[in-house]
């Protein structure tokens, strides 16, 4: 019971350190309503670093926000809050990383390649649209094994002989309803580079430990979402392209 109680002392002293120091800060800042105050406090008790390290940035007067942003950079050992570390040679990638519109990380606008080895950033590996080759037979079997090096893009499709999307079974039976080509999949050969005038590129931060990168820590990850937030860029969205009708989305 006595450490029952001592936990709760325990979190009620958090509750109030936490709380009184982010009273303390906010207030300084000009323009807050009481509303605005209180939700700022509850967030630096909830969220203690969404409030130091995003809703506090975001309320600095310019020149302030770019020194904290740049003395951010320098803590982590980077010229800049968007460089990151090449895996294979460790020179800084200068430009690599961004938020969205929902503040999920991603890279920022291509190429985002190593200056000294040409390492790829915006790979295909590395984007939540390529299909490592053998996935498929693997989730059929239960086994195999599932190279990254090449494989597909559920994204962008291309005309392909039914033979080289199903079994040769079903690829029979599609050229006897009369079906030679479908859109499919289009083959990645090397999955190190973006295919050639891809727009689509989705990161899938999981993906980063197959290439050996680090993704970036929570720190980091707010103080890039200071930046879109203030220096926001933009990225073309990709084009939807068409699909199989019903009856060839069945047979595949």
């Amino acid at each position: 019971m006595i450490v029952v109680w001592a936990l709760l002392a325990l979190i009620a002293i958090w509750i109030v350190a936490s709380g009184a120091f982010t009273w303390y800060d906010a207030r300084k800042q000009s323009g807050a309503s009481p509303q605005e105050l209180l939700r700022l406090v509850l967030v630096g008790i909830v969220d203690p670093l969404r409030y130091w390290y995003l809703e506090k940035p975001l309320r600095l007067p310019v020149n302030e926000r770019t020194a904290w942003l740049q003395h951010m950079a320098e803590k982590l050992g980077l010229s800049n809050i968007q460089a990151a570390r090449c895996p294979l040679c460790g020179t800084e990638i200068p430009t690599a990383w961004t938020t969205d519109e929902r503040g999920r990380l991603t890279v920022a606008p291509g190429p985002v390649k190593c200056p000294a080895c040409d390492f790829r950033l915006d790979a295909c590996r590395h984007c939540r649209y390529f299909r490592p080759a053998g996935i498929r037979q693997s989730m059929a079997i239960g086994g195999g094994s599932i190279s990254w090096t090449h494989g597909y893009c559920t994204y962008y499709k291309t005309m392909q002989p039914v033979e080289e999307l199903t079994t040769s079974d079903m690829a029979r039976r599609m050229r006897e309803r009369g079906y030679t080509h479908l859109r499919g999949p289009t083959p990645i050969t090397d999955s190190y580079v973006p295919l050639e005038h891809c727009t689509a590129f989705r990161l899938d931060p999981k993906r980063l430990q197959h290439s050996g990168v680090r993704k970036p820590g929570r720190r980091q990850r707010l103080a890039l979402r200071v930046l879109s937030r203030t220096h926001p860029t933009t990225k073309a969205s990709p084009k939807p392209e068409g699909e199989p009708d019903e009856e060839a989305q069945w047979l595949l």
